[in-house]
């Protein structure tokens, strides 16, 4: 037998048999099921067009479309998509979505506490539970993007808010007018927010181009504005961008 190791053995090779860990293959992207009680959720997944808006009466002049979450998942793949090819401003705009992600969920989150609030007031005797509908949609999403279940998130507490709110109009606590107030209050910071990044053309500028200061980065700063330097270097990052290795 040879002297180099046991694993050879009359100049045949023995290659040793895969571990466990081995044989384990990638992750799959996790699925998650949205539960959705109300039709002004269900009209945030997928959105509304100008054309149904004028359908529906809306005048010409006024009719802007509605950005659902399909929309703005797909929006933002295209900017991780920008940030995975090196694109300052796709950066710029993932740091900024992550703060306003969480401004929103704040304040989603007391909104749902203030209407809990209303619905509870009053003796502790009777006890009102949010409304459900009798038939609730139930949506399987498998983003690929981090930020997209975030998106999930947001249209799912906003639907529970309409619920809570519809259950305090049905049992006397607010008027129809309060309702329409409180339930458009929480919509509108929704589509605020699926509204975001919708001009992003895709990547057209890269880190390079910016530090040598070329054509490509001066019509990049004319079309859409100055960069956090610390972007261009990396000293700030988006705390879920895709990475560099391996979309390289």
């Amino acid at each position: 037998m040879s002297d180099q190791s046991s694993l050879v053995s009359d100049d045949v090779i023995v290659v040793p048999k895969k571990t466990l860990a081995d044989n384990v293959g990638h992750f799959q992207y996790s699925s998650t099921v949205m539960e959705i009680h109300t039709k002004q959720a269900a009209s945030l997944w997928e959105g509304v067009t100008k054309q149904q808006k004028i359908a529906a009466g809306r005048k010409v002049s006024n009719a802007y479309p509605t950005y659902g979450l399909k929309f703005f998942a797909w929006k933002l793949t295209e900017i991780v998509k920008g940030s995975a090819a090196d694109d300052p401003y796709a950066d710029q705009l993932l740091i900024q979505l992550e703060v306003k992600i969480a401004e929103t969920l704040t304040l989603l989150q007391s909104q749902k506490s203030e209407a809990e609030a209303l619905l509870h007031q009053g003796s502790t005797r009777l006890r009102r539970t949010p409304l459900t509908s009798s038939a609730p949609s139930f949506i399987e999403i498998g983003f690929r993007v981090p930020y997209a279940h975030d998106g999930a998130e947001v249209l799912c507490l906003y639907d529970e808010i309409v619920c809570l709110l519809q259950a305090c109009k049905n049992t006397n606590k607010i008027s129809k007018k309060h309702f329409d107030q409180l339930q458009y209050k929480a919509r509108n910071l929704v589509e605020s927010l699926y509204h975001f990044g919708k001009h992003y053309p895709g990547p057209t500028v890269t880190r390079a181009d910016i530090l040598m200061n070329n054509e490509r980065a001066k019509l990049a700063l004319q079309q859409y504005g100055d960069l956090n330097p610390d972007i261009v270097t990396r000293k700030i990052s988006p705390l879920n961008g895709p990475s560099l290795e391996k979309s390289h």
